[in-house]
């Protein structure tokens, strides 16, 4: 089963937004948006969100180093991660 993630990648990179795959994120979101909220870890969201308030150099370099076969601690990939399994559970 795709995760949320994989199905808006997909859809996004596919530049082509069928039904079926939309419908597929849009309930989703509806499971999160019923559920209100994800447990995820706090010091990778606080990570993030000290990357995002801080100088553009920050956010990027975390961004730019997700590969979660090199760096498997990446606050974005643990974020993802953490979302993806309650996101299909």
């Amino acid at each position: 089963m795709k995760t949320l993630i994989e199905n808006l990648a997909t859809a996004w990179n596919n530049g082509v937004y069928d039904e079926p795959e939309m419908n597929s994120v849009i309930l989703d979101l509806e499971l999160l948006a019923n559920s209100g909220k994800v447990l995820v870890s706090a010091l990778a969201l606080r990570s993030i969100l000290v990357a995002l308030v801080g100088a553009p150099h920050h956010i990027r370099e975390l961004q730019v180093t997700m590969n979660p076969d090199l760096f498997p601690d990446n606050p974005i990939s643990v974020l993802v991660r953490e979302f993806n399994e309650q996101a299909t559970s």
